[in-house]
């Protein structure tokens, strides 16, 4: 086991509802290490009041603290054929644009745009442009601005006909 997650006060787990449980973890470095390396969650076992342990797919995303405003996850799956998603993490309150774009630089659609708290936010594209049409199979980017700062990464549309 590599951790424990006290959810209530009392030195025991707090009852979980049926629906998915989300956290968030917050990671930092040791003084003296360097970023890099990568945290993997396949599974989890949550004990719950009365029951027995109960085995349950989980999905860790993690993002560094790196001392910027925001922060992009690898989108999931990539390459993708019907819908891909990412997650974006701000450090502090911003305006946030969060567009798809092509391999011109042209947008696609934009994803979001508007306020958001600090945190961790999941999207996703489903392939479709601002007007709703299918785009082509290729290589576009999912780009997050906000405070100033501009993260991108690199995703793959490719569905196989």
């Amino acid at each position: 086991m590599v951790g424990l997650i006290r959810l209530d006060g009392d030195n025991r787990l707090a009852e979980l509802p049926p629906e998915p449980l989300d956290l968030v973890l917050h990671l930092a470095l040791r003084p003296g290490r360097s970023h890099g390396g990568a945290v993997t969650a396949s599974d989890s076992r949550v004990q719950r009041s009365g029951r027995r342990d109960a085995r349950r797919r989980s999905r860790l995303t993690f993002a560094p603290l790196t001392g910027q405003a925001l922060t992009l996850s690898p989108s999931q799956p990539n390459p993708f054929s019907g819908e891909t998603r990412f997650a974006l993490t701000l450090e502090q309150s911003a305006d946030v644009e969060v567009g798809i774009y092509d391999l011109s630089g042209r947008r696609v659609t934009t994803v979001f745009r508007g306020p958001l708290e600090p945190g961790t936010r999941s999207f996703g594209w489903n392939g479709r442009d601002a007007q709703g049409s299918t785009v082509s199979d290729g290589i576009y980017f999912y780009r997050a601005a906000a405070a100033g700062e501009v993260a991108a990464r690199k995703l793959v549309l490719l569905r196989r006909n």
